[in-house]
């Protein structure tokens, strides 16, 4: 998932270099001979520009350079450089750099900034040859080392000794320029190289040091979300990846996987409402019952159990509708039924399957006497039903007929025939159909 955004001069290291750089290389030139440091344009302007050319930003970064070039001096060549190539002008900036290197003999940046460039488009060796150059007419600067440290994390193998390198730049001159998104770059890089390892204590102190310099960064949060995992430490990695799900920076299939292994981290620990919240959300984002493995169970069975309690709080409100009964039943009437549609609400959550939820559901708009809404409900239970999988539980009761007998007590019993004949035209010798044929009796009967 590394490479998603876009990468300035600084990190200009292909996709696929990226992907193979990891620990052991090392770039030529990683001596200790003390660095040297180079003037820089104290103007604001030129603050804000370097700023906007490491973080990729085109338009500001032109509209910046234009109002200071003049007074950038002989950092300006390295500057203009770089804002050609995020331009698209890679000749044209290779060009401003070769008459820097003669225009200010005694400047390592243009050497720098072409060795970074170099590594960018995958030149590796070019770009080591440009700091050997550079080195040879400079001596070691923290431009030079900052480069050294690209040309690492661009190099398979390189990645530990390119951050190494980095890491001493910025030692080396705490304002370097162009040296954050590469540095957050490596650390990301050695970090999954620690989560491998695996060195879950350095991969996070990795993850979380590029994080300080990138704030936000998808594929460093990727990676400590890996690392809590690893740790065991599911509820953050849980809430990162939601986040970078919600981001488009990972797959479905990520955070799904991601949610069942906390699942099972949660049962583990006898954490029921945990694990219920963890099985539930990696259903909704389409979880099948292989993937969910003991988990569509425990759904199961809580659904079960939910039902239960909403029987129990539906009896009890059955008890209290008593004629006659003053506000104070009344209140606790309502107060069970909700109760109980509570739990049957949770149920259906639970479990989709579990048509006793629905049936049960109907029930309680038939004890509140809202017999068309209990008609309803009848008749998208049935209708689910006629959906389940082959050889999957069916319910003890005929639900299209207490459908039918919901529409009757609404005052629709045309409705009700409707309902009667259109089971019998679907189930013509099903296992209710003798009833139904004796209630479509009755109600065309009843209707004379």
């Amino acid at each position: 998932m590394f490479g998603r955004r876009p990468i300035a001069l600084a990190t200009v290291v292909t996709l696929g270099l990226l992907l193979a750089a990891c620990d052991g290389g090392e770039a030529r030139g990683a001596g200790n001979s003390a660095p040297t440091r180079v003037e820089r344009s104290d103007d604001p302007r030129a603050a804000a520009l370097r700023t906007a050319l490491e973080q990729g930003q085109t338009g500001a970064a032109r509209t910046l350079y234009d109002q200071v070039a003049p007074r950038l001096g002989a950092e300006g060549p390295t500057l203009e450089a770089r804002l050609l190539v995020l331009e698209g002008d890679v000749l044209g900036a290779l060009r401003v750099l070769e008459a820097a290197k003669t225009d200010w003999p005694g400047d390592g940046r243009p050497f720098a900034a072409a060795a970074e460039l170099y590594a960018g488009l995958g030149r590796l060796q070019a770009a080591q040859d440009e700091v050997d150059r550079g080195q040879a007419v400079v001596g070691r600067t923290p431009a030079l080392i900052r480069a050294l440290g690209i040309v690492g994390i661009a190099t398979p193998g390189g990645a530990q000794s390119g951050l190494q390198l980095l890491e001493e730049a910025r030692r080396a001159d705490p304002n370097l320029p162009f040296c954050t998104e590469p540095l957050a770059t490596a650390r990301t890089l050695v970090a999954r190289i620690a989560l491998q390892q695996p060195d879950l204590p350095r991969a996070e102190a990795l993850a979380r040091g590029a994080l300080e310099l990138r704030p936000g960064d998808a594929d460093a949060r990727v990676t400590l979300a890996d690392v809590l995992e690893g740790k065991g430490d599911f509820e953050p990695a849980v809430v990162l990846m939601e986040a970078l799900f919600e981001e488009g920076e990972v797959s479905v299939d990520d955070l799904r996987e991601l949610l069942t292994h906390a699942a099972t981290a949660a049962m583990v620990e006898r954490d029921l409402a945990r694990q219920l919240a963890h099985l539930l959300r990696a259903r909704e984002l389409g979880a099948t019952e292989a993937q969910l493995g003991f988990g569509a169970t425990v759904l199961r069975r809580e659904a079960q159990s939910a039902i239960d309690r909403g029987r129990e709080a539906q009896k009890a409100a059955r008890l209290l509708d008593v004629e006659g009964a003053d506000e104070e039943l009344r209140a606790m009437r309502a107060e069970k039924l909700a109760e109980a549609e509570g739990e049957y609400l949770y149920a259906r959550r639970l479990d989709p399957e579990a048509i006793e939820a629905f049936h049960r559901l109907a029930q309680l708009e038939w004890d509140r006497g809202d017999y068309r809404e209990a008609a309803l409900a009848w008749e998208s239970a049935a209708a689910r039903v006629r959906t389940l999988p082959e050889g999957s539980p069916r319910p003890a009761v005929p639900l299209h007929e207490n459908a039918a007998q919901a529409w009757r007590k609404a005052g629709r019993p045309d409705l009700a025939r409707d309902t009667l004949t259109g089971y019998l035209a679907e189930e013509p010798e099903g296992e209710w159909a003798a009833s139904t044929r004796a209630l479509l009796v009755e109600i065309e009967a009843a209707d004379e």
